[in-house]
């Protein structure tokens, strides 16, 4: 499993390159994203957006929102049940974890991906990055 700074360039990579049954980056469409605090690995991404990809819809993909970074890949299906009012019970990735990055900015306007945030949880500052929606 391919963990730290450079597991963010690889997803990228991976996905160009069609690594779910295409071999255009082109078809590479998202069937079902589901936004939701995922768990996947040793990971935990609080403002997940999980997206089914691949003809086969047997591979999915992790973004963090927060960090801006693919927090994973897995293949064999998508993200358990949400269940509401669960309390802590996070929807998890289904089937094997390909590829996880650690919890760290996945983009950076310097060679620093160091955490700026002052708590573990939150967006990271404007001036890094900012998501702004599919």
């Amino acid at each position: 499993m391919l963990q730290g700074p450079r597991a963010a360039g690889w997803f990228s990579l991976l996905l160009v390159l069609g690594c779910f049954g295409s071999t255009r980056a082109a078809d590479q469409k998202p069937s079902f994203i589901q936004s939701a605090t995922v768990r996947t690995g040793t990971n935990t991404t609080l403002k997940g957006l999980a997206i089914q990809v691949g003809d086969r819809k047997t591979a999915a993909v992790c973004f963090d929102t927060e960090l801006l970074r693919m927090s994973a890949m897995w293949e064999g299906g998508f993200i358990s049940p949400i269940k509401l009012m669960s309390r802590g019970e996070y929807p998890a990735a289904q089937g094997e974890i390909r590829v996880e990055s650690g919890n760290r900015p996945g983009w950076a306007r310097t060679n620093l991906l160091a955490d700026p945030r002052l708590e573990p949880f939150g967006p990271i500052p404007v001036e890094q990055g900012r998501y702004s929606g599919v």
